[in-house]
């Protein structure tokens, strides 16, 4: 999977001008953020997914999962990290997770409707069309805080040729969320060799039949890559990798794309003002107070700053970034009117 530089600052940047003028937004980084996703010696691995899961007085908890096969749960009060638990797997799942190439977690979504929760695994060789997998995640006394992974129940979306027919090796559908009526997949992109092209798929799959209803090109909206989906008050937002910007896309009742915005995004060492790092965005998940948050995975090879950069941070900072810990963004999102 081809991690780009992303050189990005959440900017705001307007690419189609006929919103109502009430809709249009603004995104911010929020003041406390970006931050290190550590508690003391707790941390995540090339962390892939985040999903919002809910909020009490001053604390939100998420879910979050790595590229490397592991789910964490993490709670944020008053925007700092306090709680870092990692979910245990049943003897069922250890055993099925045993039979794929690699254990990919690459995309998680909460269902508020119903308490579900969604997980995409991707696949690799030698057979990446059978190890790629879109799951719901069965949790002991079905409580999410049970700290204990049961099951994954398989979903069979069709047709399979056209779930099927993009996928490549450690290339799947790195966006996913859900709403009331659909799952929304994001194929990370099409690759020849180590290159991706200049668009992608969304498909449109009712909840219900599992059948793929809707097959969005990206083409014509210059979105390249899908690394994160997430579904806010109707609209899709996601990350576009490569194109070194996260999009909002508004469909209409006929899940055809009547409007985009896309904004920059840059990249900050936290706790400096203008330092950047080689970063790869990989998901998208807002809060109940319309905050969103990005986090990124710190692909081993290109990760770490040259020397230039390393000698002009702390020492917890040059740690931080040797032991590949992932970072993630706050933004608050501002009507523009």
């Amino acid at each position: 999977m081809l991690k780009n530089i992303l050189t990005i600052t959440l900017l705001f940047v307007l690419s189609c001008a006929n919103l109502p003028y009430w809709d249009r937004v603004e995104i911010v980084l929020d003041k406390n953020f970006p931050q290190w996703i550590r508690l003391a010696d707790k941390f995540s691995d090339q962390t892939s997914g985040i999903c919002f899961l809910g909020a009490e007085g001053n604390s939100k908890t998420f879910l979050i999962v790595d590229d490397v096969g592991s789910m964490h749960r993490i709670k944020y009060t008053n925007d700092k990290l306090k709680e870092f638990t990692t979910y245990k797997f049943s003897e069922k799942v250890t055993k099925y997770l045993s039979k794929f190439p690699k254990k990919d977690f690459e995309e998680i979504s909460f269902d508020s409707s119903t308490g579900e929760v969604y997980l995409s695994i991707e696949g690799n060789l030698p057979d990446f069309r059978k190890s790629t997998k879109i799951v719901k995640v069965k949790f002991k006394n079905n409580s999410i805080f049970s700290n204990m992974i049961e099951d994954f129940e398989e979903l069979n979306i069709t047709p399979a040729e056209t779930f099927e027919k993009y996928l490549d090796n450690n290339v799947a559908y790195e966006g996913m969320t859900v709403d009331k009526n659909y799952i929304y997949l994001g194929l990370e992109g099409f690759q020849s060799g180590v290159f991706f092209a200049d668009s992608t798929y969304i498909y449109v799959v009712d909840k219900k039949t599992l059948k793929i209803i809707k097959e969005i090109s990206t083409k014509q909206y210059k979105i390249g890559t899908i690394c994160g989906l997430q579904n806010h008050n109707g609209d899709l937002w996601g990350v576009d990798r490569n194109g070194f910007n996260v999009f909002r896309m508004r469909l209409n009742e006929k899940m055809d794309v009547v409007d985009i915005q896309k904004f920059d995004f840059k990249s900050r060492i936290p706790g400096t003002e203008d330092l950047s790092y080689i970063s790869a965005i990989e998901s998208i998940t807002f809060d109940n107070e319309n905050n969103i948050y990005l986090v990124d995975d710190p692909w081993k090879r290109f990760y770490i700053p040259g020397e230039s950069v390393l000698s002009k941070l702390p020492e917890e900072t040059v740690k931080n970034f040797k032991s590949y810990i992932p970072i993630i963004y706050k933004y608050n999102l501002i009507n523009q009117n």
